[in-house]
């Protein structure tokens, strides 16, 4: 007979197992404990556990799952977020081309930024990513921005759990000068970070009213002047309200 423990794990390899197969829907509890077999509580208690690991994620409290990071890393098959990805490639792409500078989309998930597709440009010098890298939300404009629009009590939980502010920001000394420099992403509508060789830009893509991916660009710091600046100011701005979904 197998123990518990080989039984926790074989149902909650069984959920994600069910939920893979329907990347682009939600499942909710009631629907996965019934194709898994299982009763409502054991289910439960297993989808709370996957989703604080991040195997799992609920985009909406008291709606259904889909698969978290942490399941795509382990994998290193289909990206992260396919839905949001497919729909921003195109659009990426072409910025990428009409700019010739490296354009990326990001996400923040349990405090780190994840970027899940990046367009490089062509030309000879350019600052390099590796996409599904995952990093310090702090030493990125496009971490900086998805940071500005945690809601209040996951900034501070964040906050406090990686002691936050960090060398990372080298120009934030405390938490108070942390949350003014939010708020000051926030009022602006952009990101943007200056390390003196390159420079870093973000802008806001939102889901139904919510920021959940930042568009991004990085490139050297001597580029970004006159007209080449205002060009990557305006066609980020749009880009991302053309990412935008209600």
């Amino acid at each position: 007979m197998r123990t518990t423990g080989i039984q926790v794990l074989d149902r909650a390899l069984t959920i994600l197992e069910i939920i893979g197969k329907s990347p682009d829907d939600l499942l909710g509890p009631a629907e996965l404990a019934r194709e898994a077999g299982i009763n409502a509580a054991t289910c439960s208690r297993i989808l709370k556990s996957l989703l604080d690991r991040g195997y799992v994620e609920q985009p909406e409290r008291k709606k259904g799952y889909r698969l978290g990071s942490m399941a795509f890393a382990l994998t290193g098959g289909e990206p992260y977020r396919k839905d949001l990805v497919n729909r921003c490639v195109p659009v990426i792409d072409a910025m990428a081309t009409e700019l010739d500078e490296s354009t990326l989309l990001a996400v923040m998930r349990r405090g780190e930024r994840i970027v899940l597709y990046e367009a490089e440009s062509h030309n000879q010098v350019q600052v390099r990513r590796e996409p599904q890298q995952i990093i310090d939300p702090l030493t990125s404009a496009t971490g900086r921005l998805l940071l500005a629009w945690l809601q209040p009590d996951k900034l501070n939980h964040l906050a406090l759990a990686k002691r936050l502010p960090t060398k990372a920001w080298p120009e934030v000394r405390n938490s108070e000068e942390l949350c003014t420099e939010l708020d000051k992403i926030r009022r602006e509508g952009h990101a943007l970070r200056h390390t003196g060789s390159v420079v870093g830009l973000a802008f806001p893509i939102r889901e139904k009213g919510e920021v959940t991916a930042a568009l991004g660009l990085h490139l050297p710091a001597y580029r970004f002047t006159g007209e080449h600046q205002r060009r990557i100011m305006e066609r980020l701005k749009t880009g991302s309200l053309e990412l935008s979904a209600d």
